[in-house]
């Protein structure tokens, strides 16, 4: 299995097999660690010498279909397509195993995350117009509908103010790093307002506070996983707690 890393700086997205997650990068983790391992030695960013390979983008900062700008979010679907929110060039792109260019398959939003579910269905959060999208597939084209927010930007519970990571289980219940609002939501499939699940009261480094979430990942039990990205941390909220444990202090968590 290789780990499927962004780097914002090279506009490209690469391949590695080694096993880190570092600031810049979107990252594919194996689950397969000896409890032996030596930070210095084993985890560290050796492109050259850890079988690196670019896979989509790589030709500078573009438009055209063999560059990306600035891609923030990228998933992997189990035939080896990659997908990848190309944010400022306002589009999804996909790049087929092997391919020299990719396809555009979305346009005229500002990609911030990405969630393909297994029937093809692409779910997006739109950062610039404070809504998740969900493009559903049928007979190789796209139908968009709005899945959470919509509605300008605000606080109400039916509205997103520049959401950034989703989270999206098999039920379709959404969960939004609702990025300027301080909050994690959570949507369930069809609802016309969300709940709000972590966060929500200002701006503040306390454990029951968030300051701009960046991602959001939720496990088998219900529970919350954020980036709380302008704290330096990663904070866990169980279900229908009012405030998270700190799990790990980190520099400007972004995934």
């Amino acid at each position: 299995m290789f780990l499927y890393l962004i780097l914002l700086k090279q506009n490209s997205l690469f391949e590695y097999a080694y096993k880190r997650i570092d600031l810049f990068f979107l990252v594919k983790i194996p689950l397969v660690l000896t409890g032996t391992a030596q930070k210095d030695s084993d985890y560290l960013i050796e492109f050259a010498s850890r079988g690196a390979s670019t896979v989509a983008g790589g030709n500078g900062e573009g438009n055209s279909l063999n560059q990306l700008r600035y891609p923030r979010g990228v998933v992997v679907d189990s035939s080896g397509n990659i997908y990848i929110a190309d944010t400022d060039n306002s589009r999804i792109m996909k790049w087929e195993p092997g391919a020299t260019k990719g396809e555009i398959i979305i346009t005229g939003i500002y990609p911030m995350a990405i969630h393909v579910d297994n029937s093809g269905n692409i779910f997006v959060s739109d950062y610039n117009n404070h809504r998740v999208l969900k493009y559903t597939l049928s007979s190789g084209s796209y139908t968009q509908s709005v899945i959470a927010g919509g509605n300008n930007s605000g606080n109400s519970l039916n509205q997103l103010n520049r959401p950034w990571g989703i989270y999206v289980d098999s039920s379709e219940t959404l969960y939004v790093a609702d990025h300027y609002n301080h909050r994690i939501m959570k949507w369930l499939s069809g609802a016309t307002q969300g709940v709000l699940v972590a966060g929500g009261n200002n701006e503040g480094n306390a454990l029951n506070q968030l300051r701009y979430p960046r991602s959001v990942n939720v496990d088998s039990s219900g529970n919350i996983y954020v980036s709380d990205s302008d704290n330096n941390r990663i904070v866990k909220w169980a279900p229908n707690s009012n405030q998270g444990v700190e799990l790990l202090n980190i520099y400007h968590p972004r995934e």
